[in-house]
């Protein structure tokens, strides 16, 4: 029986195997430190990095209100001049919808796309981490 967490481990390394090759930049945090950021006010205009006296070097979006939003990734579309790590939320499983479908394929046309799109936008522009968000 394939349970949620483990589709979830599954469909994780499936969209990691169609992103594969999104880093093709350095980390933009030095080795040994971490990635620090936010999301939202002040992540793009540099006001956050200014009152903590450091660079964001990672942020969180989300794309997961809808499955328009996932496949279109529209929230990248404001840090397209940022290189830094993006963590992004993609919808796993659109309102109405269950795992069950999940396991037979019934989201993966749409998690392909959000996939492809995301890299096409983040391209050379640091780490990109992909999360579903049930």
């Amino acid at each position: 029986m394939i349970t949620p967490a483990v589709l979830s481990l599954v469909v994780i390394v499936a969209v990691s195997v169609v992103v594969t090759g999104i880093q093709t930049t350095k980390p933009t945090h030095a080795a040994g430190t971490w990635a620090s950021g936010l999301s939202g006010t002040g992540s793009t205009d540099g006001s956050f990095a200014a009152w903590r006296g450091e660079p964001v070097t990672a942020i969180t979006i989300w794309n997961d209100a809808t499955p328009a939003d996932m496949t279109n990734q529209w929230s990248l579309d404001q840090y397209s001049g940022m290189s830094v790590d993006m963590d992004d939320a993609f919808g796993g499983i659109p309102a109405g919808g269950s795992w069950q479908p999940a396991a037979s394929g019934a989201y993966d046309a749409d998690w392909r796309t959000a996939a492809l799109t995301a890299r096409a936008k983040r391209l050379g522009k640091g780490t990109l981490y992909i999360r579903l968000c049930p």
